[in-house]
């Protein structure tokens, strides 16, 4: 009798698929993978899992989603400071062991119950190390290849990166601009340059937090300002950036001439409202085509009027009298007051600010 009874319960238990006594993985084993590669790999390790429990669509679905997953970790990954990057790292281990339990989670602890092992969480790392393996070599090689090709070395630790329509002629020709106004100095100095048809972009690269102090976007273009006709001349965006290429202060710098007269503007004033002071100076007989140059700034601080003056100019009373006559009369051209002006000589160095209300 127990001889029947155990025939009769082997001829009524359930068929195993062959596939299915093959390796399961279960959601640490996923978390492993993705730890050691990306979300493909712990996604690969769920395809595969579909594939011996029997769902074929659903393993391609799987794959293409966690390649999907893993393109969009590389571009936030890019966007996250690095002080983040550790957290973001962990929610997306974290996120794909959740998933991969809620989804496989029943069906793997069936299989194991019905004969098929747990897989090796060694050969999920391995698989995750083969994933990185493969990234490195069709995704951060070709980029690093890029970056290098794409870069000038200015003495022996500055360095510019160009991208869009800037040429590494034009690279080279802004690195000895920048050398020639004391920009680079061989410290380790990182600049961006940017070509596209509106004109080039200049991105400096500044250490945490410099770009909050008082006119430090001023002086990035000033420096704009210096270099604009090695890389093509005016209008210049300029960017004050991080190490991440993160966008902290911008502004632009053109230049608008009035015959040998001239009026750079910055920040976020327009070339018409440079037009306009032009023409206001020239009716106010300031311009008189004799090569003055007058600097025009606006930003969240207000409007600035800087006038390059020779030497001494600002020490006498009567010709800062004059200069505060000239901004008021020209002030409805830009804006209206209040406007800061300023008397500075010809390396551009501040000898009198007044605020006129």
């Amino acid at each position: 009798m127990p001889s029947m009874r155990t025939e009769a319960s082997q001829s009524t238990a359930p068929s195993i698929p062959s596939t299915i006594l093959k390796p399961l993985y279960d959601a640490n084993a996923v978390a492993i993978a993705t730890l050691a590669g990306a979300p493909v790999a712990g996604a690969s390790l769920m395809a595969l899992n579909y594939r011996r429990l029997g769902h074929r669509g659903q393993a391609t679905w799987t794959l293409l989603v966690g390649i999907a997953a893993t393109v969009l970790a590389l571009w936030l990954g890019t966007l996250v400071p690095r002080y983040a990057s550790i957290p973001f790292s962990l929610i997306l281990i974290l996120s794909m062991r959740t998933i991969a339990a809620q989804l496989q989670g029943k069906a793997v602890a069936s299989g194991v119950s019905a004969g098929a092992r747990r897989g090796s969480r060694w050969k999920a790392f391995s698989v995750g190390i083969t994933w990185l393996c493969l990234l490195i070599l069709l995704v951060f090689a070709p980029m690093y290849y890029y970056g290098i090709r794409n870069r000038v070395l200015i003495g022996a630790r500055d360095e510019i990166y160009f991208t869009g329509t800037a040429t590494r002629e034009d690279a080279l020709k802004l690195g000895e601009a920048l050398k020639k106004g004391g920009y680079f100095q061989d410290l380790g100095a990182s600049v961006f340059l940017d070509r596209d048809r509106d004109g080039a972009t200049l991105s400096l690269v500044e250490q945490e937090g410099i770009w909050d102090q008082p006119d430090m976007l001023f002086s990035a273009e000033e420096v704009a300002r210096e270099v604009a006709p090695a890389i093509g001349g005016f209008p210049v965006r300029v960017r004050l950036v991080n190490s991440n290429q993160e966008v902290k202060k911008q502004g632009v710098v053109g230049r608008t001439p009035i015959g040998k007269d001239e009026v750079f503007y910055f920040g976020t004033a327009s070339d018409s409202e440079a037009q306009a002071l032009g023409k206001a100076l020239t009716l106010d007989e300031y311009f008189d085509n004799s090569g003055a140059t007058v600097l025009f700034s606006k930003d969240a601080r207000g409007t600035v009027l800087s006038f390059v003056v020779g030497e001494g100019t600002w020490e006498d009373p009567q010709k800062t009298a004059g200069f505060e006559s000239i901004v008021r009369e020209v002030a409805p051209q830009i804006g209206g007051l209040p406007i800061t002006l300023r008397l500075v000589n010809t390396t551009l160095e501040t000898k009198k600010e007044l605020i006129l209300p």
